[in-house]
């Protein structure tokens, strides 16, 4: 018997010795898989070597990159070949090969070895393509309609093209805006964007559009964007679209669309108050913007190539890009938004067209209705709210923030779909149609985009399992064009609140884009407004401008060590590296002579002493000076 199990433990060890490692898995540029619109040379790759025994590691890795997918499968790579490179690293792994350029499309693959000197099969085929890397690549202008009283606006755009007979090959929308647009072609939905920025690090997108696109036709390229002012998590900038659109053909032939005076315009059916942006277009002190629509006013087929419209006005150039105020080199946005559509988890009928509707949890997003047959001029009250009064209606306020909505009917089948978010979990209708059929009643949900399969937790404690469940939620939506503090009153990204959203989303779903934006964003704050002092804003980015709290810029240098603990992202820290030497200067500079300790609340610069709303909670600020 002794025998037999000395045999099987000499098998099993010879099967562990003759097994090679395998491909590895999960290759990613930039923390992205098979990305587009890369906006920097500065590639970094990552993968998860494999092998068949659990114990092994990557001792050697090699990588090669061609700019064509037959060349590097017969292994010619002309982009680059870094040979077997001795390193257990597996992500922030820097390109060391040609220059690339803008819109260039690259191929990679990589190969690990493990501690027996074995060395693994290639990788499947990865891809990775840049975006417009410099300011002469966009060839375009930003445009908008005339707006001398700085007042909000909601505007649409379109622009026609044909498209001839031919094989598309590849084709990209390249797209900013001031300060949101929604992206259109032929009648469908392709994105939206982009996060909020200010002018100088402005941010733009790069949508595929190919399967949107239909050759031998006439296609239409369609925005509805917004411009509204300053706000808590957004700056004042101004009002703008910029775009170009490259469509490619497997005969080598190009056709290119970019923003000109030659795109119409017409003002969206949103009832803005006239004059410039002050706190009656708002929801609250914060700068949430109120919506009231006249369904009447919408343009029927507006993105559609079939829609007549000479009533249009001429887009007004603003300038070719660059152009003042966004005079900076366009930021390559990373992240990008999940939305999807949920239907109640019940519904109650308060009396003739008055209903609610309980969606049984709270999310973040925007109603969306569909009436048919009202009777044109007719309003339709809208509200969401967190909770139900004692009658089951809604009082449609929370955290000092009103949540309701108007809608005026145009007749006929016709859709309400609010452009902006609010958090909430039930919805209620006042004067809806007598046809209203509820089962139309959805919530169109919205976050950043995160692996939400990526942890779980269960355990035999039922309250343990809803905490779990309420934390990770509130992580996910908690994450949205920044992380935010609250999706209703402020939306704005406030340090400490990243800090944490962040650490905890990179735990639970293995962020990294989200966090690594908010980082940039933060040290940015640091350059535009506190140079002098090492401080980094409170919130950010915002419309008040300059404003810290002492111990939230602290908590930036634990953020960043946190974000390296959890990806090893060396290149990140490099970046940061002399904005958190300051902070620390700054840290460093309050500490209190006599007992040694920091001592934040002394900074002459915050009155308010080391926190947040400290006079509200009743902080002793003393108590470093008497210990």
């Amino acid at each position: 018997m002794k025998r037999t199990s000395v045999l099987l433990v000499m098998f099993g060890l010879t099967l562990s010795i003759q097994a090679k490692p395998l491909a590895p898995l999960h290759l990613a540029v930039n923390d992205r898989v098979n990305p587009i619109g890369v906006g920097t040379q500065n590639i970094l790759f990552s993968w998860l070597p494999q092998d068949s025994s659990s114990n092994e590691v990557q001792t050697a890795y090699e990588i090669r990159v061609a700019s064509n997918e037959q060349q590097l499968n017969s292994g010619q790579p002309d982009c680059w070949a870094s040979g077997q490179v001795k390193s257990s690293l597996l992500a922030g792994i820097r390109y060391g090969g040609q220059p690339l350029a803008s819109r260039q499309a690259c191929y990679w693959q990589v190969r690990t070895w493990n501690s027996r000197n074995q060395v693994s099969p290639w990788s499947a085929v990865a891809r990775f393509e840049l975006g417009l890397l410099s300011n002469p690549d966009w060839s375009a202008s930003w445009i908008w309609t005339d707006n001398q009283d700085e007042s909000e606006d909601y505007l649409y755009f379109r622009k026609p093209v044909q498209l001839p007979a031919k094989t598309i090959a590849r084709a990209r929308a390249y797209v900013s805006a001031s300060h949101r647009h929604e992206l259109y072609l032929n009648g469908k939905l392709v994105g939206k964007g982009p996060n909020f920025a200010y002018p100088e690090y402005q941010y733009y997108q790069t949508f595929d559009i190919a399967p949107f696109l239909k050759p031998d036709s006439e296609n239409v390229v369609g925005f509805l964007c917004h411009w509204y002012g300053r706000g808590q998590g957004r700056p004042y900038s101004r009002w703008g679209l910029l775009a170009k659109v490259v469509v490619n053909f497997a005969d080598g032939t190009a056709v290119t669309i970019a923003t000109d005076g030659s795109w119409k315009v017409l003002p969206g059916e949103w009832d803005v108050p006239p004059g410039k942006i002050s706190g009656k277009n708002f929801r609250n002190g914060e700068g949430i913007p109120a919506e009231s629509i006249d369904g009447r006013r919408h343009p029927i087929g507006w993105n559609l190539p079939a829609y007549a419209d000479q009533s249009w006005r001429a887009a007004q150039e603003i300038g070719p890009h660059p152009t003042a105020p966004f005079t900076g080199s366009l930021i390559a946005q990373e992240t990008s938004l999940d939305e999807y559509e949920i239907s109640p988890a019940g519904v109650t009928r308060i009396g003739p067209g008055h209903l609610v509707a309980d969606f049984g949890k709270v999310y973040v997003g925007m109603p969306r209705l569909q009436f048919h047959d009202g009777q044109p001029g007719q309003t339709v009250k809208v509200k969401v709210d967190y909770r139900r009064r004692a009658d089951g209606t809604l009082e449609g306020s929370a955290q000092n923030t009103r949540m309701d909505y108007k809608y005026v009917l145009r007749g006929g089948l016709e859709e309400f779909r609010p452009y902006w978010y609010l958090g909430f979990r039930y919805l209620e209708i006042e004067d809806a149609p007598p046809a209203f059929d509820t089962s139309s009643i959805r919530m169109i949900v919205r976050h950043h985009r995160v692996d939400r399969e990526a942890s779980s937790f269960e355990c035999s404690n039922s309250t343990l399992n809803q905490i779990w469940d309420l934390l990770k939620r509130s992580l996910m939506l908690g994450s949205q064009e920044q992380f935010v503090d609250t999706p209703t009153r402020e939306q704005g990204q406030f340090t400490y609140d990243a800090y944490q959203i962040s650490v905890g989303s990179m735990k639970c779903f293995g962020e990294r884009l989200l966090s690594r934006q908010g980082l940039r964003e933060f040290a940015q704050s640091q350059v535009k407004f506190h140079q002098d002092t090492g401080k980094v804003n409170a919130v950010y980015p915002n419309g008040d401008g300059k404003r810290d709290i002492p111990d939230w810029t602290q908590s930036f240098l634990f953020w960043a060590w946190e974000y390296y603990l959890e990806t090893g992202d060396r290149e990140l820290m490099r970046e940061l590296f002399d904005v958190l030497v300051k902070v620390g200067d700054y840290v460093k500079n309050t500490e209190n002579k006599t007992t040694g300790l920091v001592d934040l609340g002394n900074d002459p610069g915050y009155q308010g002493g080391i926190t947040d709303w400290p006079e509200r909670y009743g902080y002793d600020m003393k108590t470093s000076q008497r210990t």
